[in-house]
């Protein structure tokens, strides 16, 4: 489930959600991150099964309510593996209208949603960040 990607679950943890319904057309995936209008934020779990979470990897159809986080100090995101890809702790961290992340600002990663809390190889396939959809859109 979902769940196992935030990695604050503590009562003085600091993450943040909103609601808002898949749109027409569409499926969004637990676990994976998306541009929501102006905000960076993943999909959580479904408004049907806020207490028990899917698995990373359902689908949620069009015209259902999602949780999405936008902040959270410490989340696992989808990560570039690729050569060259290692993120170190303290890097900022860009992401790609694919969901996926990477340390290096190019044509492709040009939008910094946070910084790495967790060093990941270059063939991780995840990374565990400090995630602020919301406010680092615009910084570069």
């Amino acid at each position: 489930m979902a769940f196992n990607k935030l990695r604050t679950c503590t009562p003085e943890a600091d993450w943040r959600t909103f609601k808002f319904t898949v749109p027409s057309g569409v499926t969004k995936v637990i676990g994976t991150l998306y541009l929501i209008n102006d905000t960076w934020a993943m999909v959580f779990a479904s408004e049907d099964n806020l207490q028990g979470g899917e698995p990373v990897g359902t689908s949620i159809a069009a015209g259902k309510v999602v949780l999405a986080v936008y902040n959270a100090e410490k989340i696992l995101v989808p990560k570039l593996s690729a050569t060259g890809s290692a993120i170190e702790v303290g890097e900022k961290v860009y992401v790609s209208a694919a969901g996926n992340v990477s340390s290096t600002k190019d044509g492709t990663y040009d939008t910094c949603i946070g910084i790495c809390t967790e060093s990941a190889l270059f063939d991780d396939t995840a990374v565990e960040i400090d995630l602020k959809g919301d406010s680092m859109t615009d910084q570069g």
